[in-house]
């Protein structure tokens, strides 16, 4: 059947559409990621044989065989140019001659145990691609093991970071009440005081005083006579209410 195929296209002057599909393909600039024009059109190239398997050829070709796709290129006489790289290029499959496209014969079919490559470089995957399409894949499975850890890690760490905003926010709030606090319970001493202050015929000095006025000197002198002024103060003004402040 696919002989017959191929006699029809050919008699009708039309490539085969495996011919014609790869030449739409190496011309969609939307692919260029995974394969495009080389060596000024002269040649194309495979960037990543995983990714074009998973990606292209479910869509041009309905498999996702990337050892069939060669196959099928060493059929119409494409060959393998470089041992490291994925490059292809056959004499009538060249950048802008899309006509020239129905002089690429398809040879005659062959035994598979009879493959006989016309390059030596060009190989199909062997083990060694399978291996390597193993491990690119406990990579990928590592990776989202890694992400999804991290990922956790950062969620934690937003937690973390909105419960100690919370925390400061809080503590803010409750510093100011204290300070407004603090201020209320000044205005409060200091009211309380001029009016103990000024009871009396006799006023207290502020050196008799049982406390420590604000940005008031205090040495040990100081402290030893703030002392004894303490009991002093009281015996001298029995009429004063007794109140003991600290410092």
């Amino acid at each position: 059947k696919n002989s017959v195929s191929f006699f029809f296209y050919f008699l009708m002057g039309h490539p085969p559409p495996f011919l014609s599909k790869l030449f739409a393909l190496v011309n969609d600039s939307y692919w260029n990621e995974l394969i495009r024009w080389e060596n000024n059109g002269q040649t194309f190239i495979i960037i990543d044989p995983i990714e074009f398997s998973r990606r292209i050829l479910p869509a041009y070709f309905k498999h996702k065989n990337f050892s069939s796709f060669l196959r099928q290129l060493n059929k119409y006489g494409f060959s393998k140019l470089s041992p490291d790289e994925w490059i292809f290029g056959h004499k009538e499959f060249k950048f802008g001659k899309q006509d020239q496209l129905s002089g690429i014969i398809r040879k005659k079919k062959f035994k598979a145990n009879h493959l006989n490559f016309s390059n030596e470089n060009f190989q199909l995957p062997t083990k060694k691609l399978e291996a390597e399409l193993e491990y690119l894949k406990r990579c990928r499975q590592s990776f989202s093991k890694n992400f999804i850890d991290i990922y956790s890690r950062q969620e934690q760490f937003l937690v973390q970071q909105q419960t100690i905003e919370l925390n400061q926010k809080k503590l803010e709030s409750e510093i100011k009440i204290l300070e407004n606090e603090v201020c209320q319970l000044k205005g409060f001493i200091f009211g309380y005081l001029s009016k103990v202050i000024g009871k009396g015929d006799e006023k207290p000095k502020i050196s008799e005083l049982p406390f420590y006025l604000p940005n008031e000197q205090i040495s040990s002198e100081s402290l030893k006579r703030k002392t004894e002024n303490s009991f002093q103060f009281y015996e001298k003004f029995p009429n004063q209410e007794k109140i003991i402040f600290f410092n």
